[in-house]
Protein backbone atom coordinates (compact mmCIF):
# COMPACT_ATOMS: atom_id res chain seq x y z
CA UNK A 1 0.00 0.00 0.00
CA UNK A 2 1.49 3.58 -0.97
CA UNK A 3 1.59 6.28 1.51
CA UNK A 4 2.33 9.40 -0.33
CA UNK A 5 1.76 12.48 1.39
CA UNK A 6 1.45 16.13 -0.35
CA UNK A 7 1.45 19.07 2.18
CA UNK A 8 0.84 22.52 0.62
CA UNK A 9 2.59 25.44 1.95
CA UNK A 10 5.61 25.68 4.43
CA UNK A 11 5.03 28.55 6.59
CA UNK A 12 4.77 27.53 10.17
CA UNK A 13 2.03 24.73 9.69
CA UNK A 14 3.43 23.11 6.95
CA UNK A 15 6.96 22.86 8.90
CA UNK A 16 5.03 21.04 11.58
CA UNK A 17 3.10 19.00 9.16
CA UNK A 18 6.21 17.93 7.57
CA UNK A 19 8.17 17.40 11.26
CA UNK A 20 5.79 15.00 12.35
CA UNK A 21 5.06 12.91 9.45
CA UNK A 22 8.69 12.49 8.95
CA UNK A 23 8.76 11.29 12.70
CA UNK A 24 6.55 8.58 11.84
CA UNK A 25 8.49 7.30 8.80
CA UNK A 26 6.64 8.87 5.81
CA UNK A 27 8.53 10.75 3.35
CA UNK A 28 5.78 13.72 2.46
CA UNK A 29 6.80 16.35 -0.09
CA UNK A 30 5.70 20.01 0.65
CA UNK A 31 5.00 22.39 -2.16
CA UNK A 32 5.71 26.38 -1.58
CA UNK A 33 5.01 28.90 -3.73
CA UNK A 34 7.55 31.22 -2.80
CA UNK A 35 11.88 31.11 -2.39
CA UNK A 36 11.58 30.16 0.79
CA UNK A 37 10.08 29.11 3.44
CA UNK A 38 7.84 31.17 6.60
CA UNK A 39 4.30 32.03 5.20
CA UNK A 40 3.00 35.19 5.79
CA UNK A 41 6.60 35.66 7.86
CA UNK A 42 8.72 35.95 4.63
CA UNK A 43 6.89 38.94 3.47
CA UNK A 44 5.71 41.63 6.25
CA UNK A 45 6.57 44.80 7.02
CA UNK A 46 10.01 46.04 8.57
CA UNK A 47 8.69 47.27 11.29
CA UNK A 48 6.81 43.85 11.94
CA UNK A 49 7.63 42.22 15.51
CA UNK A 50 5.79 38.98 16.94
CA UNK A 51 2.77 40.36 18.46
CA UNK A 52 2.98 37.12 20.94
CA UNK A 53 5.55 36.76 23.37
CA UNK A 54 7.89 34.25 22.50
CA UNK A 55 7.17 32.84 25.51
CA UNK A 56 4.07 31.46 24.68
CA UNK A 57 5.16 31.52 20.70
CA UNK A 58 7.78 28.98 19.96
CA UNK A 59 8.08 25.43 19.50
CA UNK A 60 7.81 22.84 22.19
CA UNK A 61 10.73 20.68 21.20
CA UNK A 62 12.86 23.56 20.05
CA UNK A 63 13.38 27.01 22.26
CA UNK A 64 14.35 30.35 20.90
CA UNK A 65 18.01 31.02 20.63
CA UNK A 66 20.02 32.18 23.91
CA UNK A 67 20.61 35.41 21.41
CA UNK A 68 17.36 37.01 21.68
CA UNK A 69 17.00 36.19 25.52
CA UNK A 70 16.73 39.84 25.95
CA UNK A 71 13.63 39.83 23.12
CA UNK A 72 10.38 39.87 24.51
CA UNK A 73 8.61 40.41 21.03
CA UNK A 74 11.40 39.47 18.08
CA UNK A 75 11.28 41.17 15.06
CA UNK A 76 10.26 39.73 11.83
CA UNK A 77 14.14 38.65 10.84
CA UNK A 78 14.39 36.80 14.35
CA UNK A 79 11.62 34.69 13.57
CA UNK A 80 12.48 34.04 10.18
CA UNK A 81 15.91 32.46 11.42
CA UNK A 82 14.08 30.70 14.27
CA UNK A 83 11.55 29.32 11.46
CA UNK A 84 14.74 28.13 9.18
CA UNK A 85 16.55 26.85 11.97
CA UNK A 86 14.04 24.67 12.97
CA UNK A 87 13.49 23.43 9.29
CA UNK A 88 17.38 22.99 9.08
CA UNK A 89 17.80 21.11 12.55
CA UNK A 90 14.94 18.94 11.88
CA UNK A 91 15.88 17.69 8.15
CA UNK A 92 12.76 19.57 6.75
CA UNK A 93 13.77 21.46 3.61
CA UNK A 94 14.76 18.62 1.33
CA UNK A 95 10.90 17.21 1.42
CA UNK A 96 10.26 21.25 0.06
CA UNK A 97 9.88 22.32 -3.49
CA UNK A 98 10.06 26.05 -3.60
CA UNK A 99 8.55 28.33 -6.63
CA UNK A 100 5.83 25.64 -6.74
CA UNK A 101 2.11 27.12 -7.23
CA UNK A 102 -0.85 24.34 -6.55
CA UNK A 103 -3.08 25.48 -8.77
CA UNK A 104 -5.62 22.71 -8.13
CA UNK A 105 -6.34 19.51 -6.46
CA UNK A 106 -8.88 16.86 -7.58
CA UNK A 107 -9.96 13.44 -5.72
CA UNK A 108 -9.91 10.52 -8.15
CA UNK A 109 -11.16 6.47 -7.63
CA UNK A 110 -14.53 7.23 -5.82
CA UNK A 111 -17.40 8.49 -7.53
CA UNK A 112 -19.86 11.22 -5.72
CA UNK A 113 -22.19 8.43 -5.26
CA UNK A 114 -19.98 5.97 -3.75
CA UNK A 115 -18.65 8.59 -0.97
CA UNK A 116 -22.11 9.63 -0.22
CA UNK A 117 -23.10 6.04 0.62
CA UNK A 118 -19.84 6.17 3.45
CA UNK A 119 -20.82 5.91 6.81
CA UNK A 120 -17.03 6.14 7.84
CA UNK A 121 -14.75 8.75 6.36
CA UNK A 122 -13.16 7.48 3.34
CA UNK A 123 -14.60 5.11 2.94
CA UNK A 124 -12.82 2.59 5.69
CA UNK A 125 -12.16 5.75 8.58
CA UNK A 126 -8.40 4.74 7.32
CA UNK A 127 -5.83 7.64 6.43
CA UNK A 128 -4.52 5.06 3.66
CA UNK A 129 -6.39 1.98 2.03
CA UNK A 130 -9.23 3.38 0.22
CA UNK A 131 -8.68 3.30 -4.12
CA UNK A 132 -9.20 6.90 -4.41
CA UNK A 133 -6.16 9.39 -5.04
CA UNK A 134 -5.41 12.82 -5.44
CA UNK A 135 -4.53 14.72 -8.83
CA UNK A 136 -2.04 17.09 -7.08
CA UNK A 137 -1.37 20.15 -9.85
CA UNK A 138 1.55 22.33 -9.59
CA UNK A 139 2.84 24.75 -12.12
CA UNK A 140 7.02 25.32 -11.99
CA UNK A 141 6.45 29.59 -10.86
CA UNK A 142 9.63 30.16 -12.39
CA UNK A 143 8.81 28.32 -16.25
CA UNK A 144 4.98 28.10 -15.95
CA UNK A 145 5.42 24.39 -16.34
CA UNK A 146 2.75 22.30 -14.48
CA UNK A 147 3.43 19.00 -13.65
CA UNK A 148 0.30 16.38 -11.93
CA UNK A 149 1.42 14.76 -8.58
CA UNK A 150 -0.25 11.70 -7.53
CA UNK A 151 -0.72 11.27 -3.26
CA UNK A 152 -2.78 9.21 -1.32
CA UNK A 153 -3.64 11.62 1.41
CA UNK A 154 -2.81 15.66 1.22
CA UNK A 155 -2.12 18.13 4.10
CA UNK A 156 -3.73 21.51 3.27
CA UNK A 157 -1.45 24.16 4.98
CA UNK A 158 -2.55 27.47 3.03
CA UNK A 159 -3.73 29.52 6.54
CA UNK A 160 -6.39 32.18 6.49
CA UNK A 161 -4.08 35.55 6.23
CA UNK A 162 -2.70 35.26 2.84
CA UNK A 163 -3.00 34.92 -1.18
CA UNK A 164 -6.75 36.06 -1.29
CA UNK A 165 -7.19 40.08 -0.80
CA UNK A 166 -10.69 40.91 0.46
CA UNK A 167 -10.89 43.83 -1.49
CA UNK A 168 -14.08 45.54 -0.59
CA UNK A 169 -16.77 45.99 -3.43
CA UNK A 170 -18.12 49.32 -4.56
CA UNK A 171 -20.53 50.83 -6.88
CA UNK A 172 -20.41 52.24 -10.55
CA UNK A 173 -18.08 55.19 -10.66
CA UNK A 174 -17.92 54.77 -6.66
CA UNK A 175 -14.69 53.20 -5.85
CA UNK A 176 -10.95 53.17 -6.55
CA UNK A 177 -11.56 54.11 -9.88
CA UNK A 178 -12.24 57.60 -9.43
CA UNK A 179 -9.73 58.16 -6.49
CA UNK A 180 -6.23 59.92 -7.72
CA UNK A 181 -4.15 58.07 -5.39
CA UNK A 182 -3.11 54.68 -5.11
CA UNK A 183 -4.85 51.81 -3.28
CA UNK A 184 -3.42 48.47 -2.51
CA UNK A 185 -3.43 45.66 -0.39
CA UNK A 186 -1.93 44.90 2.66
CA UNK A 187 -0.58 42.28 1.00
CA UNK A 188 1.07 43.91 -1.96
CA UNK A 189 2.29 46.48 0.30
CA UNK A 190 4.17 44.10 2.24
CA UNK A 191 5.79 42.00 -0.84
CA UNK A 192 7.82 45.24 -1.44
CA UNK A 193 11.16 45.69 -0.35
CA UNK A 194 11.83 47.63 2.31
CA UNK A 195 13.16 50.63 0.78
CA UNK A 196 10.09 50.77 -2.13
CA UNK A 197 7.87 50.59 0.61
CA UNK A 198 9.49 53.80 2.24
CA UNK A 199 9.49 55.88 -0.88
CA UNK A 200 5.94 55.14 -1.79
CA UNK A 201 4.62 56.23 1.53
CA UNK A 202 7.01 59.11 2.09
CA UNK A 203 5.27 62.57 1.70
CA UNK A 204 1.89 61.15 1.64
CA UNK A 205 -1.37 61.14 3.43
CA UNK A 206 -2.50 57.59 3.81
CA UNK A 207 -5.79 56.40 4.93
CA UNK A 208 -5.82 52.64 6.72
CA UNK A 209 -8.92 50.91 6.34
CA UNK A 210 -8.90 47.99 9.47
CA UNK A 211 -8.19 47.24 12.49
CA UNK A 212 -6.45 43.80 12.76
CA UNK A 213 -2.80 42.86 12.96
CA UNK A 214 -1.57 43.86 9.70
CA UNK A 215 -3.40 47.27 10.30
CA UNK A 216 -1.51 48.11 13.30
CA UNK A 217 1.81 47.18 11.39
CA UNK A 218 0.61 48.98 8.50
CA UNK A 219 -0.58 51.84 10.36
CA UNK A 220 3.09 52.01 11.76
CA UNK A 221 4.13 52.46 8.59
CA UNK A 222 1.88 54.83 7.31
CA UNK A 223 -0.13 52.37 4.73
CA UNK A 224 -3.23 50.78 3.50
CA UNK A 225 -4.28 47.52 5.19
CA UNK A 226 -7.50 45.43 4.81
CA UNK A 227 -8.43 41.44 5.38
CA UNK A 228 -8.55 37.94 3.50
CA UNK A 229 -10.73 35.85 2.36
CA UNK A 230 -9.36 32.54 4.00
CA UNK A 231 -12.46 30.34 3.42
CA UNK A 232 -12.40 30.97 -0.58
CA UNK A 233 -8.74 30.83 -0.74
CA UNK A 234 -9.13 27.62 0.59
CA UNK A 235 -12.68 26.51 -1.31
CA UNK A 236 -10.47 27.68 -4.70
CA UNK A 237 -7.67 25.10 -3.98
CA UNK A 238 -10.46 22.23 -4.99
CA UNK A 239 -11.53 21.97 -8.39
CA UNK A 240 -14.48 19.77 -7.54
CA UNK A 241 -17.20 21.90 -7.08
CA UNK A 242 -19.10 19.53 -4.61
CA UNK A 243 -16.05 19.86 -2.61
CA UNK A 244 -16.18 23.57 -2.93
CA UNK A 245 -19.31 23.25 -1.74
CA UNK A 246 -18.47 21.38 1.29
CA UNK A 247 -16.27 24.14 2.00
CA UNK A 248 -18.47 26.93 1.63
CA UNK A 249 -22.18 25.46 1.70
CA UNK A 250 -23.92 28.90 2.11
CA UNK A 251 -23.07 32.86 3.46
CA UNK A 252 -23.99 31.90 6.53
CA UNK A 253 -22.00 28.77 7.35
CA UNK A 254 -18.45 28.73 8.26
CA UNK A 255 -15.84 25.93 7.53
CA UNK A 256 -17.08 22.74 9.07
CA UNK A 257 -14.12 20.48 10.34
CA UNK A 258 -14.14 17.62 12.97
CA UNK A 259 -11.96 18.81 15.67
CA UNK A 260 -10.46 21.57 13.24
CA UNK A 261 -9.14 19.54 11.06
CA UNK A 262 -10.95 17.10 9.06
CA UNK A 263 -13.56 17.62 6.60
CA UNK A 264 -15.97 15.10 7.11
CA UNK A 265 -17.11 14.28 3.79
CA UNK A 266 -13.44 14.94 2.01
CA UNK A 267 -11.57 11.50 2.10
CA UNK A 268 -8.13 11.80 2.49
CA UNK A 269 -7.19 15.29 3.24
CA UNK A 270 -6.30 17.25 6.70
CA UNK A 271 -6.47 20.89 7.30
CA UNK A 272 -3.73 22.29 9.75
CA UNK A 273 -3.72 25.81 10.87
CA UNK A 274 -6.79 27.00 9.71
CA UNK A 275 -8.21 28.31 12.95
CA UNK A 276 -7.29 31.43 14.54
CA UNK A 277 -5.69 31.45 17.95
CA UNK A 278 -3.60 33.47 20.66
CA UNK A 279 -0.75 31.56 19.28
CA UNK A 280 -0.97 30.22 15.74
CA UNK A 281 2.72 27.74 16.26
CA UNK A 282 0.76 26.20 19.81
CA UNK A 283 -1.85 25.06 17.81
CA UNK A 284 -0.29 23.96 15.07
CA UNK A 285 2.03 21.76 16.96
CA UNK A 286 -0.61 19.92 18.88
CA UNK A 287 -2.76 19.42 15.44
CA UNK A 288 0.17 17.79 13.58
CA UNK A 289 1.14 15.28 16.27
CA UNK A 290 -2.78 14.41 16.35
CA UNK A 291 -2.82 14.10 12.32
CA UNK A 292 0.53 11.74 12.74
CA UNK A 293 -0.92 9.93 15.59
CA UNK A 294 -3.58 9.47 12.95
CA UNK A 295 -1.61 8.72 9.89
CA UNK A 296 0.32 6.26 11.77
CA UNK A 297 -3.09 4.25 12.48
CA UNK A 298 -3.27 5.48 16.39
CA UNK A 299 -5.89 6.83 16.39
CA UNK A 300 -9.95 6.21 15.29
CA UNK A 301 -12.32 8.64 13.54
CA UNK A 302 -15.80 8.18 14.55
CA UNK A 303 -18.52 7.58 12.50
CA UNK A 304 -19.06 10.51 9.31
CA UNK A 305 -22.25 11.69 11.32
CA UNK A 306 -20.64 11.95 14.78
CA UNK A 307 -18.06 13.91 13.03
CA UNK A 308 -20.59 15.84 11.61
CA UNK A 309 -22.51 16.44 14.88
CA UNK A 310 -19.14 17.44 16.82
CA UNK A 311 -18.29 19.90 14.11
CA UNK A 312 -21.51 21.93 13.55
CA UNK A 313 -21.72 22.35 17.71
CA UNK A 314 -17.73 23.43 17.32
CA UNK A 315 -19.33 25.78 14.30
CA UNK A 316 -22.43 27.07 16.18
CA UNK A 317 -20.38 28.23 19.13
CA UNK A 318 -17.96 29.58 17.24
CA UNK A 319 -20.54 31.74 15.73
CA UNK A 320 -21.89 32.65 18.69
CA UNK A 321 -18.81 33.98 20.38
CA UNK A 322 -17.43 35.77 17.12
CA UNK A 323 -20.61 37.06 15.39
CA UNK A 324 -20.03 38.27 11.99
CA UNK A 325 -16.80 37.29 11.83
CA UNK A 326 -17.59 33.98 12.33
CA UNK A 327 -15.72 32.81 9.04
CA UNK A 328 -12.19 33.38 10.81
CA UNK A 329 -12.61 30.16 12.50
CA UNK A 330 -11.74 31.53 16.19
CA UNK A 331 -10.89 29.41 18.62
CA UNK A 332 -9.20 31.18 21.49
CA UNK A 333 -12.13 31.86 23.84
CA UNK A 334 -11.53 27.89 24.55
CA UNK A 335 -8.10 26.87 23.41
CA UNK A 336 -7.19 24.87 26.04
CA UNK A 337 -10.20 22.82 26.15
CA UNK A 338 -9.34 22.03 22.29
CA UNK A 339 -5.89 20.95 23.34
CA UNK A 340 -8.02 18.70 25.71
CA UNK A 341 -9.93 16.98 23.29
CA UNK A 342 -7.59 16.31 21.21
CA UNK A 343 -4.64 14.84 23.81
CA UNK A 344 -7.78 12.72 25.09
CA UNK A 345 -8.17 11.27 21.65
CA UNK A 346 -4.69 10.45 21.30
CA UNK A 347 -4.81 8.81 24.34
CA UNK A 348 -2.70 11.72 26.71
CA UNK A 349 -3.70 13.36 29.92
CA UNK A 350 -5.25 16.60 29.42
CA UNK A 351 -3.94 17.71 32.34
CA UNK A 352 -0.26 18.35 31.53
CA UNK A 353 0.51 19.79 34.52
CA UNK A 354 1.30 18.97 38.22
CA UNK A 355 -1.91 19.23 40.57
CA UNK A 356 -5.16 20.75 40.45
CA UNK A 357 -4.35 24.05 40.98
CA UNK A 358 -1.86 24.37 39.09
CA UNK A 359 -3.45 22.78 35.83
CA UNK A 360 -6.44 25.47 36.68
CA UNK A 361 -4.29 28.56 37.44
CA UNK A 362 -0.99 28.55 35.57
CA UNK A 363 -1.21 29.38 32.27
CA UNK A 364 -0.22 26.45 29.86
CA UNK A 365 2.72 27.16 27.58
CA UNK A 366 3.86 24.63 25.03
CA UNK A 367 6.24 23.25 27.21
CA UNK A 368 3.33 21.53 28.56
CA UNK A 369 2.84 19.76 25.76
CA UNK A 370 6.87 18.61 24.95
CA UNK A 371 7.03 15.09 24.13
CA UNK A 372 3.45 14.04 23.25
CA UNK A 373 5.05 11.58 20.68
CA UNK A 374 7.63 9.94 23.30
CA UNK A 375 5.34 8.11 25.05
CA UNK A 376 1.38 7.64 25.96
CA UNK A 377 0.26 8.62 29.81
CA UNK A 378 -1.90 7.05 31.60
CA UNK A 379 -5.10 9.65 31.39
CA UNK A 380 -5.91 10.80 35.28
CA UNK A 381 -9.36 11.22 36.54
CA UNK A 382 -10.65 14.44 36.11
CA UNK A 383 -13.64 16.35 36.03
CA UNK A 384 -15.69 17.27 33.46
CA UNK A 385 -14.80 20.55 31.61
CA UNK A 386 -18.72 20.95 31.94
CA UNK A 387 -18.28 20.84 35.39
CA UNK A 388 -14.55 22.57 35.97
CA UNK A 389 -16.38 25.81 33.76
CA UNK A 390 -19.10 25.88 36.41
CA UNK A 391 -16.56 25.94 39.18
CA UNK A 392 -14.81 28.51 37.77
CA UNK A 393 -17.55 30.82 36.85
CA UNK A 394 -17.75 30.80 33.55
CA UNK A 395 -21.68 30.91 32.22
CA UNK A 396 -21.51 30.98 28.62
CA UNK A 397 -20.76 27.76 26.28
CA UNK A 398 -21.46 24.93 28.95
CA UNK A 399 -24.07 23.35 26.37
CA UNK A 400 -20.79 22.98 24.42
CA UNK A 401 -19.09 21.92 26.81
CA UNK A 402 -22.02 19.29 27.97
CA UNK A 403 -22.27 18.15 24.67
CA UNK A 404 -18.61 17.20 23.71
CA UNK A 405 -17.87 15.52 26.87
CA UNK A 406 -20.53 13.43 27.00
CA UNK A 407 -19.60 12.42 23.20
CA UNK A 408 -16.06 12.41 23.86
CA UNK A 409 -16.12 9.68 27.05
CA UNK A 410 -17.37 7.00 25.25
CA UNK A 411 -14.52 6.76 23.04
CA UNK A 412 -11.62 8.12 25.66
CA UNK A 413 -8.69 5.59 25.30
CA UNK A 414 -7.97 4.87 28.99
Amino acid sequence: MEKRVVIIGSGVSGLLACKHTLKIGLSPIVFEVEERTGGVWSHTLESTRLQNSKEIYWFSDFPWPSSIKKHTYPTHNQVMEYLESYAQHFNIFPCIKFNSKVIGIEYFGESNEEMDSWALWSGTGKPFGSKGKWHVKVQDTKNCCIHVYHAEFVVLCIGQFSGLPNIPEFLPNQGPEVFKGKVMHSEDFSALDNSTAAELIKTKRITVVGSHKSAVDIAAECANANGFKGDEKLKNIFESPVFQNYIIGSPTATVSLYRQIIHPRIPQLAIIGYSENFSSLGCSEIESVWLSHFLDGNLELPSIRDMEEEANTWADHIKQVTGRYFRRDCISNFNIYYNDQLCKDMGYNPRRKKGLLADLFIPYTPTDYSGLQQHIHVPKPRLNTSDMARMLGFGIGNELFDSIDQHSSASYKH
